[in-house]
């Protein structure tokens, strides 16, 4: 028996009305207690830990400033923060919580508590190398104690193009596929990690991406023009349930350089599947001209 179910079969002896309830693998890391639709247990508490979790299960949590709390009412797109402890740490639950406190200010942001001791393949890929440690959207790094309003700070004026894919599929879990659209149109650039999204093995990822890109087909041609000839720069590289998807937003891209390269791909392939698509996007695009 894993330490996470263990102590999830003794939380509901010491307190029946408590439920556990067996969660889908995609709706956050894995293996991982979900205590809130935003905050998550890496990690089995024990100790001085139990306390954070305690007050996170019940919803209550620090108090925090007017200014901090109005501040983080501005955030428009999901910030992750992942913070490293050890059950040994005499700092760690003081920084959760504080932590935690965020959380219940906004639900875009999601707390993940990882036990570094008991994941520590996960502490290695993070090069962590004291606790407690907080990272936000696995660039930001706070070690020891952290002020909640420099961390809100870097959440607000994070650049949008750097955001991770795993913030953005949040953007599009959340249903705010528009809003990611929205946002590239503002900054100008099509963020690097969109890309991975049109690509995502998820089929409802995928089609948030899709919702995203027609946005920007609709509102900035130039755009959905650098998005369209990114993805073709890619699709030999995607199966071919993606590279039908590619060939869809490209022909509602709008895009009409890229007719040959359409027509290239149709002759390239061996799918019928695939010939179809392009056969479609060609139409799509000369419609469009």
């Amino acid at each position: 028996m894993t330490p996470l179910k263990e102590f999830c079969n003794e939380l509901i002896e010491l307190a029946p009305e408590v439920r556990l309830i067996k969660d889908d693998p995609d709706s956050g890391p894995s293996p991982s207690i979900r205590v809130s639709e935003n905050i998550t247990y890496q990690a089995a508490p024990s100790a001085q830990e139990l306390a954070p979790f305690l007050s996170a299960l019940t919803g209550s949590s620090a108090p925090i400033d007017s200014a901090t709390a109005e501040a983080i009412q501005k955030l428009q797109a999901p910030a992750l923060i992942d913070i490293f402890m050890a059950p040994q740490c005499p700092f760690c639950p003081t920084v959760v919580n504080q932590v935690f406190s965020l959380a219940r200010a906004s639900s875009l942001i999601h707390v993940n508590i990882i036990d570094g001791t008991l994941f520590p393949e996960l502490a290695g890929e993070a090069d962590i190398r004291s606790v407690p440690t907080v990272i936000l959207d696995d660039e930001f790094r706070w070690t020891g104690a952290v002020q909640l309003a420099e961390i809100v700070d870097m959440m607000l004026n994070r650049n949008p193009a750097r955001l991770g894919a795993d913030t953005l599929v949040k953007m599009l879990q959340d249903g705010s596929a528009g809003r990611l659209g929205e946002m590239m149109v503002e900054s100008g650039q099509i963020f690097p990690a969109f890309l991975e999204l049109v690509a995502h093995p998820k089929w409802s990822i995928r089609l948030g991406a899709m919702v995203a890109f027609e946005y920007l087909a609709e509102s900035d041609q130039h755009l959905a023009g650098q998005a369209a000839t990114m993805l073709l720069d890619r699709f030999w590289d995607f199966d071919d349930g993606v590279r039908g998807d590619v060939l869809h937003l490209v022909g509602e891209s709008g895009y009409l350089p890229a007719r040959d390269r359409i027509a290239d791909i149709a002759r390239e392939t061996f799918s019928e599947e695939i010939r179809e698509a392009a056969d479609e996007a060609l139409a799509n695009l000369k419609r469009g001209s």
